[in-house]
């Protein structure tokens, strides 16, 4: 039996190792909680750089002070009329049109996030040469404006390529941006709880076939 769990624990801790070398990262912004128009920084892996001059802010709904609906926990705050997750998104400001995410090691490959924008908004992928390896983009996408849920723009980088930075912006200073997810080194990913049911069950069937053959 203890053979028999010890190979159940082994594959286990390889999937742990598997899932923690995976190099994506899910930014949700819940950390800014409480932190309402803190700046954006310490997350591993991605720079939240100073753009124009403005640095990226934590949007925190909770206060009453923005006409956001959360999508996922099903309350409005003000008009209601930009769409986010939970309770944190990230902004600019209403004097801030555009916004730089930087790469650390500069190796993406590709990036996504969900935008809400009460006018055209835009997503842009750059190498470290500043060359424009892809772009997304969609036109204004608020409640007020019919849409009940995000707007999900994704770039890619050309095989062979990384991206860099990526640039966010749109061309009326409102808009919102939540549940960002990509990939870059040193990011992690959440282990899927389907895979540590799946090893833990491994072990107890292990044990549970030992102990019938006794």
């Amino acid at each position: 039996m203890k053979r028999r769990c010890l190979t159940g624990l082994v594959l286990l801790g390889f999937i742990l190792i598997l899932a923690g070398s995976a190099s994506a990262f899910f930014m949700n912004f819940e950390e800014g909680l409480g932190n309402d128009g803190g700046q954006i920084v310490g997350i591993p892996g991605v720079t939240f750089t100073n753009s124009a001059g403005l640095n990226w802010r934590y949007c925190d709904i909770t206060t009453g002070g923005y006409n956001v609906t959360s999508v996922n926990k099903g309350v409005s705050y003000g008009t209601g009329y930009y769409n986010m997750y939970d309770y944190v998104c990230a902004w600019l400001g209403t004097s801030g049109n555009w916004g730089r995410i930087d790469f650390d090691d500069q190796n993406g490959t590709w990036f996504q996030t969900g935008v809400s924008s009460y006018s055209n908004f835009s997503v842009e992928a750059y190498d470290a040469a500043d060359n424009l390896l892809d772009s997304a983009s969609t036109g204004p996408c608020t409640r007020q404006q019919g849409y009940t849920d995000m707007v999900w723009l994704r770039v890619d980088a050309p095989v062979g390529q990384n991206i860099s930075y990526v640039i966010v912006h749109d061309s009326g200073n409102y808009w919102e941006v939540d549940n960002m997810t990509g990939d870059m080194a040193g990011g992690t990913v959440p282990l899927p709880g389907s895979l540590v049911l799946l090893a833990s069950g491994m072990i107890i069937l292990l044990g549970y076939r030992k102990v019938n053959k006794v």
